[in-house]
């Protein structure tokens, strides 16, 4: 089942892997692109544009991150994946009615082991 949570985690990783790739063509090493790599291998062939590979990763790195701006916040709606673990600072004392439906969601021991089931 793919949620709003998950999908972000999907996105984050992707970038991630986006970046590693970036790094490596930083320092000439395209062997991410396993079929580029191939035909150049096979044709004794050295890859003269790992630099335009390399900008070409940063634009789509640059434009995920304008349609997904806030992912490094993700651990704000950490409860919801794992109500019974967060900890309670993760609510400010602000936000008193959000905090005071949380704690007792976190300690209610039956719904702490139906989600355990």
């Amino acid at each position: 089942m793919v949620n709003i949570l998950s999908a972000q985690d999907k996105v984050a990783g992707f970038i991630r892997k986006l970046e590693l790739y970036k790094r490596r063509t930083d320092v000439e090493d395209i062997s991410m692109v396993s079929e580029l790599t191939m035909i150049l291998d096979q044709s004794n062939e050295e890859c003269t544009f790992t630099k335009e590979i390399g900008d070409h990763l940063s634009s789509v790195i640059s434009c995920i991150s304008t349609y997904f701006p806030n992912l490094e916040n993700r651990e704000t709606n950490a409860w919801v994946l794992r109500p019974f673990s967060v900890n309670e600072e993760s609510f400010p004392d602000s936000e008193t009615q959000a905090k005071v439906q949380f704690l007792g969601l976190r300690e209610d021991n039956t719904l702490k082991h139906d989600f355990e089931e």
